[in-house]
């Protein structure tokens, strides 16, 4: 529906769109309602309880294990692996919600970690900052779990649909990618504040690669988020990742943008002055702790045993904390916990690899076939693989 508009003279008339920015969305939807279906109905599904049960997601029942609170509500928590949330940062983003104190150190708070001053604390990370800040307390964990699923999804289907995959295989890849137990036993660690983004750096640096306009914006957004996730190795497994992927996509398109490149750059830049005076004390604080000394060797020292391959399938084999049953595995040994020893992915997924190496449209597969095939190396112990992967920065 469009309105007529004459100028002073009559001597021209031009058509304006009344409606446009809804033509527009109308469009999108239809283009993209296989993605639209698979995240509405994954988010239905995923917050049943929260929508239709008042039921919210909390591991404050963590605290039944502590004085005072044992004394007044003893009790076994349902997953008693949720402590560093309530014992630690549940302090941290009480004190940024109520703005009380936040910009001064207590030593008797989140463990002693400098509170919004520091990345340290992780609570700048924009999956943590906006649901403390927009939500009832209450709420907040269920607005974590809501950015972490929904973010990594819409990048990630924004990145394999750059990769020229199909509406539907993007689709349920990107859902796969958001999905995965791996993701999903970590929403609530700092660990998964970079992890998540991770869809959005590969669509960010695909997009550049493929000589098209990026935004400076999002460029300089993005590398911020990653500064203050407040996780130094899952922002570092990040930067290898990014540096290769991008390495292979200049040398299949045989050419290197570079004033797109100079734009991310730029953008990174910017995002490192504003990020700086948060990240330096956190540098400080990780290098008085011996906390990258202790990480020298842990790819060598720690790696699963193979036959833990069968938990790509089944999480539960080795028992399920929710339920208070952990059988657990010798061998493990700091992992040997339902946190760190899930390795979760699913049976379809799984599957769905066999005819991803068939499909030409996926130009990047035999990379990531590669690439998969490294890390899954690493993971089960190859001295090789292991050796070479921590001989690597970060």
């Amino acid at each position: 529906m469009t309105t007529t508009v004459a100028n002073d003279d009559d001597r021209s008339v031009t058509s304006v769109p009344r409606s446009g920015m809804l033509v527009h969305l109308s469009r999108a939807v239809r283009k993209h309602r296989a993605a639209l279906l698979v995240i509405i109905l994954f988010n239905l599904i995923f917050f049943y309880p929260s929508i239709f049960m008042q039921r919210v997601i909390s591991p404050v029942d963590v605290l039944s294990y502590y004085d005072p609170f044992a004394a007044v509500r003893p009790g076994v928590p349902q997953n008693g692996t949720l402590n560093d949330i309530a014992t630690s940062y549940l302090t941290l983003m009480d004190m940024l919600k109520s703005d009380r104190g936040s910009f001064h150190w207590n030593r008797y708070v989140g463990s002693g970690i400098p509170g919004f001053g520091s990345v340290g604390a992780a609570v700048l990370s924009p999956f943590v900052f906006f649901p403390v800040i927009l939500l009832p307390f209450k709420f907040f964990c269920t607005g974590i779990l809501l950015l972490k699923i929904n973010v990594p999804f819409f990048f990630g289907y924004l990145w394999l649909r750059q990769e020229r995959l199909g509406k539907i295989p993007a689709a349920a890849g990107a859902m796969a990618l958001s999905g995965a137990g791996i993701y999903a036993v970590w929403w609530l660690w700092p660990s998964s504040n970079a992890i998540v983004l991770y869809p959005a750096l590969l669509f960010l640096i695909s997009r550049l690669m493929h000589g098209k306009r990026i935004s400076f914006a999002l460029s300089a957004l993005l590398a911020f988020s990653f500064a203050v996730s407040g996780f130094p190795a899952t922002i570092a497994y990040g930067a290898w990742m990014a540096v290769l992927y991008a390495l292979f996509l200049a040398m299949r398109e045989r050419s290197l943008p570079v004033t797109q490149l100079s734009k991310a750059i730029g953008g990174a830049g910017v995002a490192a002055l504003i990020a700086a005076p948060l990240v330096m004390p956190f540098i400080s604080l990780i290098r008085r702790t011996g906390y990258l000394a202790g990480r020298a060797t842990a790819g060598i020292e720690n790696f699963y045993p193979l036959d833990h391959m069968a938990s790509f399938i089944d999480p539960y084999r080795l028992g399920n904390p929710a339920a208070h049953l952990w059988y657990g595995d010798a061998r493990l040994n700091a992992s040997n916990n339902f946190v760190e020893a899930t390795i979760f992915l699913g049976v379809v997924p799984l599957l769905l690899v066999i005819p991803a190496l068939f499909n030409r449209r996926g130009r990047s597969r035999f990379f990531w076939l590669i690439f998969g095939s490294v890390v899954l190396a690493g993971m089960f112990g190859a001295p090789l693989v292991s050796s070479m992967l921590d001989s690597l920065p970060g």
